[in-house]
């Protein structure tokens, strides 16, 4: 079984005009998701073995926000290619991962990783399937089993949402 945490970027900042927007930084909504999903990841049994993140300064922020609630040990890859990329090319970094990875986390951006959370997510817990169709918002996290000993083989018949969760639903 492989266990995938879809995290897209918490609210970022377009108060810089002139900043690019690899650069845009997360705006102070941004940062207080950020403390109200890191207080609930231990709850949520949220515990990657590597983090795959975007290098946008949103996603990097984003991580550096969580890190204190992972394990130590987990491994971090920052991937340009994850930048704005499409479900395509994410669901790709998640096949191939190393098969003695049985946890892994994404952090991006919308509109690929609403997309790739969408794809797989046929099946599962009926209220979060609701709200991840209905919208995946900044600081979104989904969590998802796949039936399967390959990440090569993940795909919507052998996957499940067990939860989503949004920052407005956290206290």
């Amino acid at each position: 079984m492989k266990v995938l945490y879809l995290l897209r970027h918490a609210k970022s900042s377009w108060a810089n005009a002139d900043q690019t927007d690899i650069d845009r930084p997360l705006n102070p909504r941004g940062l207080d998701g950020v403390r109200r999903l890191v207080r609930h990841l231990p709850g949520l049994a949220v515990s990657p073995q590597i983090v795959l993140c975007s290098t946008a300064r949103r996603t990097e922020e984003t991580l550096a926000g969580i890190r204190p609630a992972l394990d130590p040990n987990a491994t971090v890859q920052m991937r340009t290619d994850l930048y704005l990329s499409s479900a395509t090319k994410i669901l790709g970094a998640l096949r191939g991962l190393d098969d003695a990875t049985s946890r892994a986390m994404v952090i991006g951006h919308n509109p690929g990783l609403e997309e790739a959370a969408r794809a797989l997510a046929w099946q599962g817990e009926s209220r979060a399937r609701r709200r991840i169709f209905t919208k995946f918002p900044t600081g979104g996290l989904a969590i998802i089993t796949a039936s399967v000993d390959h990440w090569r083989d993940v795909g919507p018949d052998n996957t499940r949402l067990d939860a989503f969760v949004r920052p407005k639903d956290l206290d």
